[in-house]
C-alpha cells in the first residue's frame, strides 16, 4: 500500500470542508489551544539537545492531508515527521556533523516529534549552527529566534509536483508549516524554548472541474495567476526574497485520473514581494491536459483577498482550448503527448516531428544526423523556464555538436529557443542548422534566442523572427550565419556584429517597422 495512504489513514480527522461553492470561498476550522511542556533532555557534549513543545492547534495549522475515506483533513504530528531548525537571529541552519577518514561533512539536522497526535515535543540533536553567509559555526544564545520548518521533503517548498503512482495524493504537498520560537535558556548544551504553534504559510484549495473535461481523464493541470502573484517555490529562510513566482503544475500518472477534484496547497505573494496590495480582482487560470490529447481551460476570478492559512473551494467550468503537442517518431510513426514539463529526446538515430500546442512545457533535444521538425507548433507559456533547447551532450561530444531544426508551416514560441546551456560545460561549441519547407517560419513573439559559449546558428532557408538575441560571456564565438533565402528579423537593433553572411554571400540590412531585417545575396 502506498505510504501516503497509510499515513493518511493513521491520522485523526481534523475538519471537513463544506460542499464546493460557485465562487471562491473558505471554511476555517476552530482552534484547539493545546500546549505541552519541555521535557528533560540529557546534556550533550559538543552540540545541542533540543526538546521543544509543539501543538497542531486549529485552522492555522500545518500538515493537512486529505483523507479519502473520511472526506476530511487530518492534522497531527507523527514520530516520523521531520522538523528543520533555522536560527533567524544568526542566519544559521542546524547541521549534523558526520566524521570520516580525512575530514567531516555536514548535513541538515532535523527534530522528530516524540509522540503521535496534535501535541508533541520536538526532540533531537544539532551538532552545529552554520552561518549561511560565512559557512562558519556560530553560537546560539538566549533570546535568539528559531524558525521551525515542518517539511518532509526539505527546507523549502516546491509546489510543482510530478507523481508517477496510481493516483495523485495531497500528503506530500500539504505537509509543510512553520513556527517561530525564542530560546529561553541554554544549559549544559540543552536548548529550551517557548512553546511552538505551527501555522500554514499557504492555503489549501479544493477545486472541482466541470464542463467539457467531465468525460475525460485528467493527466496534468497548470495553474497560473493573471497578476503573477502565484508562488511556485517558497523558502522562508530567504528573508530577503523567499518567494519564487511562476505558474505551477500538477502531473498525474500516464493514464490520467477520473478524479476531477484537485486538492492542493498554494501560496499567493503579498507585499513587499508584490506591488499590488490585494489579490482581489486577480484571475486564476486552470489548464488541464486530458487523456484525449486536448487541453481544457477554465478561469476563476478572485472575489476577495486570498489569505494564507485558510481553506478555499470552487467549481471551475472547463472549456476545450486546443490540441496538445504531439511528438512523433518519423521512422516508426509512433506519437506521444507531451504531458511533462520537461521532455528530452535524441535525434541521433531518428527524426522527430512536433505538432500542435505545448503549454508550460520544455522540449530539449540532442544533436546528430536527424532533425527535429516543428510543424505548426505553438509553445504557449507564461513560465520563464519553458523553452525549446538544443543541448550538447558532454558525454558524447562528437555526435552532439550539430543540431538540425526544420520549420514546416508557421511556428510560434512565446518563450525562447536555446542553443546549448550557458551554465555548464555542455553548452560549449553547439551549433544549430535551421532549414524550412516552403513558407516555413519561426516567430518568437515573447522571448529570445539564447546562445551558449561558442554556439552558432545557421539559417539556410526560412524566416526567423525574434524579440532579442542573447549570448554568453561577451559574445565569445557566437554568431548567426545566413545563406540562401534565409531571413532574420530582430526587434530593435545592435546585433550587426553577431549576424554574418555565409561564404559566397553578402549581408543585407534593412528595417521593417520595429524590426531590423537581415538577408543575404549570393556573390556572382
Amino acid at each position: 500500500m502506498n505510504n501516503n495512504i497509510i499515513k493518511s489513514l493513521r491520522r485523526t480527522l481534523f475538519c471537513t470542508v463544506a460542499a464546493a461553492a460557485v465562487t471562491i470561498g473558505f471554511t476555517a476550522c476552530a482552534d484547539d489551544a493545546l500546549v505541552t511542556q519541555n521535557t528533560p533532555a540529557p546534556a550533550n557534549v559538543g552540540g545541542y539537545k533540543l526538546s521543544i513543545p509543539a501543538n497542531m492547534g486549529g485552522g492555522g495549522t500545518r500538515a493537512i492531508a486529505y483523507n479519502s475515506e473520511t472526506g476530511g483533513y487530518d492534522a497531527t504530528f507523527e514520530t516520523s515527521d521531520r522538523i528543520f531548525v533555522y536560527n533567524v537571529t544568526k542566519d544559521a541552519e542546524g547541521y549534523k556533523i558526520y566524521k570520516y577518514d580525512g575530514g567531516e561533512s555536514y548535513k541538515t539536522a532535523f527534530l522528530n516529534p516524540d509522540a503521535n497526535g496534535k501535541t508533541a515535543n520536538l526532540c533531537g540533536q544539532i551538532d552545529a549552527f552554520r552561518s549561511r553567509k560565512s559557512g562558519e559555526n556560530v553560537t546560539p544564545e538566549k533570546g535568539d529566534e528559531l524558525m521551525l520548518i515542518y517539511n518532509n521533503s526539505g527546507t523549502y517548498l516546491d509546489y510543482s509536483r510530478n507523481y508517477t503512482g496510481d493516483e495523485y495524493y495531497i500528503s506530500d504537498i500539504a505537509d509543510y508549516a512553520i513556527a517561530s520560537v525564542k530560546i529561553t535558556s541554554i544549559d549544559g548544551g540543552v536548548i529550551k524554548t517557548e512553546p511552538s504553534s505551527f501555522l500554514n504559510p499557504q492555503s489549501i484549495y479544493k477545486i472541482k472541474f466541470t464542463g467539457d473535461v467531465s468525460d475525460v481523464k485528467i493527466k496534468k493541470v497548470n495553474i497560473s495567476s493573471e497578476q503573477e502573484k502565484l508562488v511556485c517555490e517558497y523558502e522562508p529562510t530567504r528573508i530577503d526574497w523567499p518567494n519564487n513566482f511562476s505558474p505551477v503544475s500538477y502531473i498525474y500518472d500516464k493514464e490520467g485520473t477520473d478524479q476531477h477534484e484537485l486538492i492542493f496547497m498554494l501560496r499567493f505573494a503579498t507585499p513587499p514581494y508584490q506591488d499590488t496590495e490585494s489579490t482581489s480582482g486577480d484571475v486564476i487560470s486552470f489548464v488541464a491536459l486530458g487523456s484525449d490529447g486536448r487541453y481544457y481551460m477554465g478561469k476563476k476570478e478572485v472575489t476577495g483577498d486570498l489569505k494564507n492559512g485558510l481553506y478555499y473551494q470552487a467549481d471551475v467550468s472547463m472549456e476545450y482550448l486546443c490540441l496538445a503537442m504531439m511528438l512523433t517518431n518519423n521512422t516508426s510513426v509512433e506519437s506521444v503527448v507531451l504531458s511533462n514539463r520537461w521532455t528530452s529526446i535524441s535525434t541521433k538515430e531518428y527524426g522527430y516531428t512536433a505538432t500542435n500546442t505545448a503549454i508550460n512545457t520544455s522540449l530539449s533535444w540532442y544533436g546528430g544526423d536527424q532533425a527535429l521538425t516543428l510543424k505548426n507548433v505553438l509553445v504557449n507559456s507564461n513560465n520563464y523556464s519553458a523553452f525549446i533547447e538544443a543541448v550538447c551532450d558532454y558525454d558524447d561530444p562528437d555526435n552532439t555538436k550539430v543540431h538540425k531544426l526544420v520549420l514546416d508551416g508557421v511556428n510560434t514560441l512565446n518563450t525562447g529557443l536555446r542553443i546549448g546551456n550557458s551554465y555548464n560545460s555542455s553548452g560549449s561549441d553547439c551549433s544549430l542548422i535551421v532549414s524550412a519547407l516552403s513558407g516555413g517560419q519561426l516567430d518568437i513573439t515573447s522571448g529570445g534566442i539564447y546562445f551558449g559559449t561558442n554556439a552558432t546558428m545557421t539559417i539556410e532557408s526560412g524566416e526567423v523572427s525574434v524579440d532579442y538575441l542573447e549570448w554568453d560571456k561577451d559574445n565569445d564565438g557566437c554568431s548567426v550565419i545566413l545563406s540562401g533565402d534565409a531571413k532574420l528579423r530582430v526587434r530593435g537593433g545592435g546585433y550587426d556584429s553577431l549576424v554574418k553572411a555565409a561564404d559566397g554571400y553578402v549581408l543585407n540590412t534593412t528595417t521593417d517597422g520595429e524590426y531590423t531585417v537581415y538577408t543575404v545575396t549570393a556573390v556572382n
